[in-house]
């Protein structure tokens, strides 16, 4: 059956979806259509010759059509996915990093940890932009999804593959041009300047800070960030139970999705666009835990801490690590955060002795990560020794290793993988069926990489994964604490782990 636009195709796709018809009468209509969708002639001669459209419901599907295609180098295929409560966890966003994929959204989720998933998938198609023609819709989706409350109106596709789509193109390419030149940075810079202008004020002792902004790496956060930032909160309503909490995010719809997670109603300013005149109340800026480390949010944070420190707003830095730092330039920012913070303890006695070494000239104390001391409160209050039932079980905690962390990430990654596919093998070959291996994900989110993909690609490469449970949903962090405390032993990586 030929269709005339796309348009057209996904009014097919989704129709067939209700109504069960076999998908390959899709595929021969997505193969048809693609000589009429309304491009400009160079672009149809291209896309006639080189690209075909798929209409699938699993990701193993998408696999199988680009290993029958390897070696066919005009191979260029789309695929259309309508997403439904059944399929949707059986989409990753590591799928995104070798496919051209359109999801097409087709229910309403009911829970934080579906829109968790949700805006991953959304969220890192809309910013890949693979598929120009549908980034206003892949926008539209991830605003739906992160709006605060539980009532979430999914947008039509089809109203926004018009061409009123064409000035959110040009408006994303204007803001690649903005980002190129430094803009943001260049803009807080000038907002923070004309902010200091209206005078300093009393420093208040810690004791009495009454509203306290967190920044860091929020709005990218793992679980270990997000006990983080709950024993922060513990810690300052145990001095004043009315204390306000504010967060700096990265990208804050996934901070507003933490916040519906962990029950909080905290404030959130989005990093690189922060308004002082909103923050003129902030009595305290904490650089609330993981590390300081290389990371261009670093420009925003060193800005942060400048401000403050000429308003005679107080400043510390709440149980964070120090490194990997390989930069110079992000390595001055770190300087500049230390000597600017009025307060400090560390998370480790290294990290202590880095902080001295880089020009931190207060007393250096060090203490447990504060995730750590999130998770003892958790642990005492919900899980009862007396009545623990270990199952004997091993839970991993694995991450792929990233380029932070090294500068050879890739090769070391296939080794560590290697690695771990013979331990788990050896393990399941001795314990002879008496455990199983639980593989849970500490970090969902497609920045930073979503370990629920490298744990499959581990599984990809064993043999007997009977005993293998890794975990495709998303889990809250007291759901994960929980599967935790009833493992007999863990294997965790990374320093939250």
């Amino acid at each position: 059956m030929a269709v005339s636009s796309l348009k057209q195709l996904l009014k097919v796709l989704l129709e067939n979806e209700r109504n069960n018809i076999e998908w390959q009468e899709v595929n021969e209509a997505g193969l048809n259509c693609i000589n009429s969708i309304s491009l400009n002639k160079s672009n149809q001669e291209k896309l006639s010759s080189h690209e075909y459209i798929f209409g699938v419901s699993s990701q193993e599907e998408i696999q199988k059509i680009l290993s029958e295609n390897k070696d066919n180098e005009s191979f260029n295929p789309t695929f259309i996915v309508s997403l439904n409560k059944g399929n949707a966890y059986n989409f990753g966003t590591g799928l995104l990093d070798h496919a051209k994929v359109l999801f097409v959204l087709n229910f309403i989720p009911d829970s934080v940890e579906e829109r968790l998933h949700l805006f991953g998938l959304f969220h890192k198609s809309y910013l890949e932009r693979k598929m120009w023609s549908t980034a206003l819709y892949n926008y539209k989706v991830v605003e739906a999804i992160t709006v605060e409350g539980l009532n979430v109106e999914i947008p039509n596709i089809l109203k926004y593959l018009s061409t009123n789509s064409k000035l959110f193109q040009y408006k994303m390419i204007w803001e690649l041009v903005l980002k190129k030149f430094n803009y943001w940075h260049r803009k807080i810079k000038i907002k923070s300047s004309l902010s200091t202008l209206l005078g300093k004020r009393k420093k208040k002792e810690l004791k009495d800070c009454k509203h306290v902004l967190v920044t860091g790496w929020y709005g990218t956060e793992t679980a270990g960030d997000k006990a983080i930032l709950l024993e922060l909160i513990n810690a300052f309503r145990e001095r004043n139970k009315d204390v306000n909490i504010s967060v700096t995010s990265i990208i804050p719809g996934l901070s507003r999705l933490t916040n519906l997670e962990i029950g909080e109603d905290i404030q959130i300013f989005e990093l690189k666009n922060l308004s002082f005149n909103a923050l003129k109340n902030i009595d305290l800026v904490a650089f609330g835990g993981g590390p300081l480390m290389d990371s261009s949010q670093l420009l925003y944070i060193s800005d942060l801490y400048d401000w403050a420190y000429k308003k005679g707003i107080r400043t510390m830095i709440f149980g964070c690590g120090v490194g990997p730092i390989k930069n110079p330039g992000y390595e001055t920012l770190i300087k500049n955060i230390l000597k600017k913070s009025d307060d400090a303890f560390f998370r480790d006695e290294l990290s202590a002795s880095m902080a001295t070494g880089l020009g931190y000239q207060k007393e250096t104390l060090f203490a447990c990560d504060p995730a750590i001391g999130f998770v003892d409160k958790w642990k005492k209050k919900n899980i009862q020794s007396n009545n623990k039932e270990d199952k004997e079980n091993l839970v991993t905690l694995i991450r792929s290793q990233t380029k932070e962390y090294s500068l050879t990430a890739e090769g070391e990654g296939d080794l560590l993988k290697n690695e771990m596919v013979n331990f788990i093998t050896s393990y399941l070959d001795k314990n002879n069926g008496q455990s199983n291996i639980e593989m849970l994900p500490m970090h969902t989110f497609w920045f930073g990489n979503d370990d629920r993909d490298y744990t499959a690609q581990i599984v990809s490469h064993i043999q007997d994964t009977d005993r293998l449970s890794p975990e495709k949903n998303i889990l809250s962090l007291y759901d994960l604490l929980s599967n935790i405390a009833q493992a007999k032993w863990g294997l965790p990586m990374r320093f939250h782990g």
